[in-house]
C-alpha cells in the first residue's frame, strides 16, 4: 500500500514520466477536476455557518499534501504564546492515532495523542494537548475544560466551518504548490484561489541560496493584504534517544558516515538537515509517513548498519517518539541512535509577526 501511495505521489508531482505515466496521469486529471468541484461546493457550503469558539483561535495549516513545517510552527507560536503568559490548547486531530496490537489495545506511548502531539508535549511545558477528530469539540473543551483563552488549530485550514481570528498558512519554499493541480493530480488539497483567506504566509524550508522573491510576488498577487515571513530550519543539537536532556552538539556527527532513518513527510528536507551539520549519509531507510515502527524495522536497520561498519543512526524528533518504546532491546546493539533537535528560526519580519500574533488580544 505504501509503494501505491508513493508511486501516487510521484505521479501527481510529476516525478514519473513515459507513456503508461502519461495515460494515468490523464485518469487522475479527470479524477482532479471531479475533486476540485466538490471542494468547491463543500466549501461554498460548509462557510456558510460559522462556528464561533470561546477563546482566540490560531490556525496553521497548508494547502498542499506533504510536510510543510506546520508542527515546528506550532511549536514556536505556543512558545511565544507561553512569554506572554496567555492559557493556550494545542488541537490536533491525531492523524493515524493510535497504532494498537491485534487485540486492539494501545501499546505505543504516543498512542493517545499521535505522534505529532505528543511529540509537542515532550517539548513544551505550558499547553494543554487535545487529540480529537471533531475540532469542534475539541475548542470546546479547550474553552471549557482548560480555560484556555487561546486554541492552536493545528491543520486547520481545512476546517471551513470554524472561525478563525488569525489564518497561517505554511508554505515549502522549495516546492510550494507542486504542478498547481488539485489531488490526485497534485498536491494541492483545496483551490489555489483559497490563498485569499491567508491572514500570514510563513514561507518555510528555505535554504541559503533559495530565490524566495518569485513566490513572494505570486502571494502579493494572490493576497495582496497577507503578511509573509521567511523562515528556515536551526539544528540546536543531537541527543541519544533514550537520553532527551543531554543535548549534544552537532559536531558530534561533522565528517561521520551515518544511517538516515525517517517516517516523514518531507525526507528530503531532512536529509538536508543532516548534510548541513557536516555528516555523510552512507544508508538511508525512508518509510511512509507517520510509520508505526516495529522490531523488524528496527533489526533491519541495524544489520544493514553492521553490514556498512556505520555506527550512528540519525533520525528526527517525531520518528523518535515512535521508535523509543523499542529501544531497550537494542541498548547493546553497538549501534546508537541519535536524533536530530531543530527549531524554526524566523529571518524575515520576525517583528511584525509577532506584533499580528499580540494584536488578537487588542482586539
Amino acid at each position: 500500500m505504501n509503494k501505491v501511495k508513493g508511486y501516487l505521489y510521484e505521479l501527481a508531482s510529476d516525478k514519473r514520466h513515459g507513456i503508461i505515466a502519461a495515460g494515468i496521469k490523464a485518469i487522475l486529471l479527470c479524477l482532479s477536476l471531479i475533486y476540485a468541484a466538490l471542494i468547491r461546493l463543500i466549501i461554498f457550503f460548509r462557510q456558510r455557518r460559522h462556528y464561533v469558539a470561546g477563546c482566540k483561535v490560531i490556525s496553521i495549516g497548508n494547502v498542499v499534501l506533504g510536510g510543510t513545517g506546520k508542527t515546528l510552527l506550532v511549536e514556536f507560536v505556543s512558545r511565544f504564546l507561553s512569554q506572554h503568559n496567555h492559557r493556550h490548547a494545542i488541537i490536533s486531530r491525531g492523524y493515524k492515532r493510535p497504532c494498537r496490537t491485534h487485540n486492539n489495545i494501545p501499546f505505543v506511548p504516543y498512542a493517545a495523542l499521535g505522534d505529532e502531539l505528543y511529540m509537542l508535549s515532550l517539548n513544551l511545558d505550558n499547553a494543554a494537548f487535545i487529540a480529537d477528530t471533531d475540532r469542534v469539540r475539541a475548542l470546546r473543551k479547550a474553552a471549557a475544560a482548560y480555560k484556555a483563552d487561546t486554541a492552536i488549530l493545528d491543520d486547520g485550514f481545512q476546517q471551513w466551518h470554524i472561525h478563525k481570528d488569525l489564518e497561517i498558512v505554511t508554505i515549502n519554499a522549495n516546492n510550494p504548490f507542486g504542478n498547481f493541480r488539485m489531488i490526485p493530480r497534485g498536491i494541492l488539497r483545496e483551490p489555489i484561489q483559497s490563498l485569499a483567506r491567508a491572514d500570514i504566509f510563513v514561507l518555510t524550508k528555505a535554504l541559503e541560496h533559495t530565490d524566495t522573491r518569485p513566490l513572494r510576488e505570486y502571494l502579493v498577487m494572490r493576497n495582496p493584504s497577507a503578511l509573509i515571513v521567511e523562515s528556515r530550519y536551526q539544528p540546536l543539537g543531537l541527543y541519544h534517544i533514550e537520553n532527551k536532556d543531554a543535548i549534544l552538539d552537532v559536531s558530534l556527527c561533522k565528517g561521520k558516515k551515518v544511517t538516515l532513518l525517517c517516517g516523514i513527510a518531507d525526507p528530503g528536507s531532512f536529509a538536508q538537515s543532516i548534510r548541513d551539520i557536516g555528516a555523510e549519509i552512507a544508508l538511508s531507510f525512508v518509510f511512509a509517513d507517520h510509520h508505526c515502527y516495529e522490531d523488524t524495522d528496527v533489526a533491519e536497520v541495524i544489520r544493514a548498519c553492521r553490514e556498512r561498519g556505520v555506527t550512528t543512526i540519525v533520525t528526527t524528533e517525531k520518528d523518535s517518539v515512535r521508535l523509543m518504546h523499542l529501544m531497550p532491546q537494542y541498548r547493546n546493539a553497538g549501534v546508537s541512535i541519535f536524533v536530530l533537535k531543530i527549531q524554526m528560526a524566523i529571518y524575515k519580519n520576525e517583528k511584525e509577526f509577532s506584533d499580528r500574533l499580540l494584536s488578537l488580544y487588542s482586539r
